[in-house]
Parts: structure tokens; sequence; C-alpha cells
């Protein structure tokens, strides 16, 4: 096979699928094992995923299939190796054990197995992010520069989430826009129907960037960046280089009702922002924002560099979930009307906290009185 130089995509497929060797006909499966996730894993655009399964398929290593993904309401095409696949990706991984690559670590110069790499780094590179770099750079690599790597998290400010009901297809979407190189994104709902939430839970699923939350209704936006990412780096820079070199995550939550100098920033930002930047920005803000405060347009949005998600109302199943019981079909389907599908109403209404149902909705009185009763029509 040669040296690890010498692997064409579809060998690196092979390698890939085989962590996931188990996925075979099952009922449900993980987005790694669709196109996109392949593509994000191997680091091929999804057209060349498309075509090395494709001949892959054909020398029967790879068994295609349409299956429930998670988080996912349609199925997609999933992938997995097949035993003659599986023998391949073996046979790769044997010779793999063959190639020596040279390596620094704790100062100490020294050759060993490619296959190795993963153990010494604990797990910070596995076989196909070692290829990776011996692709991009030259020996000797420096293991204590490529290993596990520690990521600043600066969550103060965010919400609490203890428990979030549904909202699987909204988490699936922000992943997906994590996977590709759209640089920002909007996440879009009506007040109450827990946009910040959303994001904060994401967040705890991210381990291989830096964290920043900025409460833009509480925060110098500028000033809290700008600290993030000195604190990153000791170095002096201009703010756009190390949104260009820092791999990171900025939400800028509840954005609305803002200054025209965060409006200007921002417009001059997204303007600056391309997929080769690696630092992403999530803001949260609700549906009617004023024109005044719009910072994207729609050219953003054709060209890719600005993705919308919409935060939906719950289902009445997701409602029932947060009310804790199944209630008569009628008085449910009369307080999703009344609440809006509003997960914050909702707990409010559970919690029997009438006064704060008041203050953060446009219900009055005789219409929560109303509801206090029809949450105990049980079915």
């Amino acid at each position: 096979m040669g040296g690890p130089d010498e692997l064409t995509y579809k060998k690196k497929v092979l390698l890939y699928l085989m962590d996931y060797i188990e996925t075979g006909n099952k009922e449900t499966y993980p987005i790694d094992v669709t196109q996109m996730g392949i593509a994000e894993a191997v680091g091929m655009r999804r057209t060349h995923v498309s075509r090395a399964v494709k001949k892959l398929i054909e020398k029967g290593y790879v068994e295609e299939n349409l299956g429930h993904v998670r988080g996912r309401t349609r199925k997609l095409k999933v992938y997995s190796l097949k035993p003659k696949g599986v023998e391949e990706a073996k046979d790769m991984l044997n010779e793999l054990k063959d190639f020596e690559v040279t390596v620094t670590k704790d100062g100490d110069t020294f050759s060993c197995p490619i296959t190795d790499l993963e153990q010494l780094t604990e797990g910070g590179l596995n076989i196909l992010r070692s290829i990776e770099l011996l692709e991009k750079y030259c020996e000797p690599l420096d293991l204590n520069e490529l290993g596990p790597k520690e990521y600043l998290k600066e969550l103060s400010g965010g919400p609490e989430v203890n428990v979030l009901y549904g909202r699987s297809e909204v988490l699936s979407a922000i992943d997906d826009w994590m996977k590709e190189d759209v640089p920002v994104a909007i996440l879009k709902g009506r007040k109450g129907l827990g946009a910040s939430s959303i994001a904060r839970r994401f967040l705890d699923s991210v381990e291989d960037r830096h964290l920043l939350w900025v409460n833009v209704q509480k925060d110098d936006v500028q000033t809290k960046i700008r600290e993030f990412f000195h604190s990153i780096h000791e170095d002096e820079k201009d703010m756009m280089e190390f949104w260009k070199e820092t791999p990171a995550l900025v939400v800028l939550d509840d954005y609305y009702e803002v200054e025209d100098e965060l409006v200007d920033f921002l417009v001059e930002l997204v303007d600056d922002l391309n997929q080769e930047y690696s630092t992403k920005l999530l803001i949260t803000t609700r549906e009617g924002l004023p024109v005044y405060e719009r910072f994207y347009h729609r050219e953003h949005l054709k060209k890719g560099r600005v993705v919308q998600i919409d935060v939906p109302p719950l289902t009445q199943k997701e409602a029932e979930q947060i009310l804790g019981r199944k209630l008569e079909s009628s008085a449910m389907r009369r307080i999703m009307l009344m609440t809006k599908g509003s997960p914050q109403i909702l707990k409010l209404l559970k919690e029997d906290r009438v006064q704060e149902i008041e203050a953060k909705s446009a219900l009055v009185k005789e219409q929560i009185s109303l509801l206090m009763f029809l949450k105990e029509q049980k079915a």
C-alpha cells in the first residue's frame, strides 16, 4: 500500500468506517455514517464522498442503506462495511503498522509506528488525523502540540438548562451548520420558545473549540470578545486574525433592541467572515427583528455566509412532557393555542407560577385561570 501519503479517499473512508462496524442493519444510525458525517471526519467534500462510496459499493466493500438518523425526521443514506470491506480495512491497518514516523515528545525525538500515535497522544490523534497531519506538515511531529488541548470555556451568563424537551431537529441543524463552511448562524424564534436554552445545551456537546457566551443585553460585546481572544493568545494581533486562526464558537445571546454601534460592528464582521475563518458565530434573536437592527441580508444567505435556523413552537407531545401528564385532548388543544407552544410559559404553568405567567406573556388573569383549570383535565 505504501505510506500514508498514498492513501486515496476510498481507503480513508474504509478506515473511517472501521469505527462503525456495529452500525449495520440498525433501527437508527448516527449522523457519522451519512455522507455529511463521513465528509466532516475524512476532510472531503460531499461530492467526493458520493463518488468514493459508489466505487466502494461496486467493489463489495461498503453497503448503502436508507435509515433513520438520530435527530432527523426523514431517512438518509447511511453506510457500513461489508465483511469484505472489514478485511480490506484490517489489511490496511496491518500495513500501516510497518510505517514509522518521527515524532518529538517531552523533548525527546524518536520513531514509532503511525498506529501508535493515538495512544501516545492519549486519544488526541486517531489514524486518520495522523495521516492528515503527515500530508500537511514535515516530520518530526510535535506530539505535545498535537495531543489533547485545553479549550477555554467562558460560559458565565448563559442560562442553566437542566432538561430540554424535544428540540432534536434544531440541535441537529446547529450541528450541521458547525460541520459546514458557513461562518454565521442565526437561531431565530418567538420570545419564550427557548432559543437561548437550545444554544446553551448545544455548547455542552462541543469539545474541540474554545467557547464564549455573550449576553447582548448585559455585556459589552466587543470588549468581552476581545478579552476572550487575548485570554487564548499571548501575542497582540488584529481582531480579524484572531477570528481567522482560533477554533472557537462565539454565541451572542438575545440580540434584540441593540445599540447602533453593535449593529455596525456585526455588519463589518459578517462582511469579512468567510469559510477560511476558524471562529464561528451563533446569534440568538427573535422573530420580527427590526430592519434597522439587521446586520445581514439576502446576499449573505445566498453566498453561504449566514444561515438561518428557525425555532418552532413545541409539539403537543413535547408540551405534555413538560406538564408531566397526558391531558384530555380538547383541553390540551386549548392550552397549545393559548400558550403558543412556549416552553417558558408551559413550565411556569406546571409550577403554578401565575404572576410570572402574567408578567412574561400577553395573557390576562382570566385566561391564566382557565389555563390552570385546563391543565388538571387528565385524559
